[in-house]
Order: C-alpha cells, then sequence, then structure tokens
C-alpha cells in the first residue's frame, strides 16, 4: 500500500514539475512581447518629447511655421503619457513609483510654461523629461534583459543616447539659424561644438550596428553638416530644411530601434530546452 501512495505522489510531483516547466517555456514568447510592447511606447514618447523640444525652441525664435507640428506632438504626448501607467502599471512597477510621477509632474510644467522659458532654460526642461524617460527605458531594457535576449538589452540601452544627441543638436542648429547672431552666440556655439564631439563618440562606440551602416554613414554626415553651420554658413541654410534633415536621421534610427526590437528570438524546441535545463554540471555531477 505505501509503494503505491509513494508512486501516486511521484506521479503527483513529476505531474506539476511537468506543467511547470511547459508553462515556463512556453510563456517566454508572450514575456518577450510584452516587453518589447512597453520599449516602444516608451521610446515612442521620447521621440515626441524630442520633437516638442526642436519645435518649440523653433518657435520661441519666432518661426510660426512649425505651430501646426507642435500642437500635433504636444497632443500625442499628453494622451500617450496618461496613457501609459494605466496600461503596463500592472506588470511594470515603475509606473506606480515617484520616479514615475516626477516625469509626469516635469512634463506637465513645460507643458503649460514653455511659452514663457527662455531658450536655454526650455532645452533644458526638456532635457529633464527625455533623460528621465530614458532611465526608465534603460532600467526595464536591462530588468527584462532575460526575455529580450543581449542584443536587444544592449539596443534599448545604448541607442537611446545617440538618438539624444541628435535631437539636441537639432533643436540647437533651428536657434542658430532662426535668429541673428549677437556676441552671446559663442556660448551656444561652443556648446553646440562639445555636442558633436559627444555624438561622434557615440557614433563610433555604438555595436550591433552591422545592419545599419549606410545609417551610420547619414548619421556622420548629419553631424558635419552641423559643424558647417557653425563655420558662418547659416544664412545658406533654410531653417525647415535642416529640420527635416535632422529629423530624417533621427526618425530613421528609431525605424531601426524598432526593427530590431520587433525580431522574434529564435525559437528553440520544448524537448532541447528541457535537455539544457537538466544536463548535469560540473557542480550536480
Amino acid at each position: 500500500m505505501r509503494e503505491i501512495v509513494g508512486w501516486i505522489l511521484l506521479g503527483t510531483v513529476l505531474s506539476v514539475a511537468g506543467a511547470w516547466l511547459v508553462n515556463r517555456f512556453t510563456s517566454r514568447p508572450r514575456r518577450h512581447d510584452k516587453a518589447v510592447e512597453v520599449c516602444l511606447v516608451l521610446l515612442g514618447l521620447i521621440q515626441e518629447v524630442q520633437l516638442h523640444r526642436g519645435l518649440s525652441g523653433a518657435l520661441l525664435d519666432g518661426r510660426r511655421d512649425f505651430r501646426g507640428e507642435l500642437d500635433d506632438s504636444q497632443y500625442k504626448l499628453q494622451r500617450s503619457l496618461h496613457m501609459l501607467a494605466e496600461r503596463f502599471g500592472g506588470e511594470q512597477p515603475v509606473f506606480r513609483s515617484d520616479r514615475w510621477r516626477i516625469v509626469l509632474g516635469r512634463w506637465e510644467s513645460l507643458r503649460n510654461h514653455w511659452r514663457e522659458l527662455p531658450f536655454d532654460t526650455n532645452i533644458a526642461a526638456h532635457g529633464e523629461v527625455i533623460n528621465g524617460l530614458a532611465g526608465i527605458l534603460g532600467s526595464i531594457g536591462h530588468a527584462q534583459g532575460h526575455v529580450l535576449g543581449e542584443r536587444q538589452s544592449r539596443i534599448v540601452s545604448h541607442w537611446p543616447a545617440l538618438i539624444e544627441d541628435l535631437g539636441l543638436l537639432r533643436a540647437l542648429g533651428l536657434h542658430i539659424l532662426g535668429h541673428r547672431a549677437t556676441a552671446d552666440d559663442q556660448l551656444l556655439i561652443d556648446n553646440i561644438a562639445r555636442q558633436i564631439n559627444t555624438s561622434r563618440s557615440h557614433l563610433k562606440r555604438l555595436t550591433d550596428t552591422d545592419d545599419e551602416q549606410a545609417l551610420v554613414v547619414r548619421t556622420g554626415r548629419a553631424l558635419r553638416r552641423v559643424s558647417w553651420l557653425l563655420e558662418g554658413n547659416a544664412e545658406r541654410y533654410h531653417p525647415y530644411t535642416f529640420y527635416e534633415e535632422m529629423t530624417g536621421v533621427i526618425d530613421d534610427w528609431y525605424v531601426a530601434i524598432r526593427r530590431n526590437l520587433l525580431i522574434t528570438p529564435k525559437p528553440v524546441s520544448l524537448a532541447s530546452r528541457l535537455g539544457a535545463l537538466l544536463r548535469p554540471t560540473t557542480e550536480t555531477g
């Protein structure tokens, strides 16, 4: 009788363990898709705040032709930021934290008061929101590294830094093109020159870009274009042309990130996964 009970208990344990293993391995694609989804939404938000920065700076310089695009950008941001916590708060604790509330508070202050800010303060205030979002994106990419995989985790963590360099140069370049030069501009020009060097350094250190060589070349060309502006050529370049060229490069980097995130990891058979999990190690024999 005891032997029968023992076999029954063993069968029950094996059944429960087997169900757990099957659930673990078959649920990984779903967890990957959820991790990718939240990363994509955050990337979209960063992209919109960067766009809002460039457009609002242009309006502060008196370029009213950017008004319609700014209104569209601000509407998207307002809707998406408040949707994010509702949609992902249950699975991502960061959206229930003070860290997220600080980002929201900074955006609300910026949305309501950017028109009253001097150009430099407007740039800095946008940077705080962008850095807050990028920090949250990086932390999610790191925490979900076991689901995303090393390559996708690196892309999420590292590529946005270069895109932010380009976004900042877009805003500063538009400012140079949008007003008459003054003696105070030398500080701004020095700042842009430093930002160009930072961007080139980020571009050189970027990994996982083997399939993006054409975009890497275009990015280098865009950085040379900004340098060209600093050499006294601002009057020969229309602000909207500059905006479209820089935005095209920035948007293509976002496209590249999204394309790489949407690549589904190669499936591994359940038998192979079980074999890897159960294979003896040097510690277990």
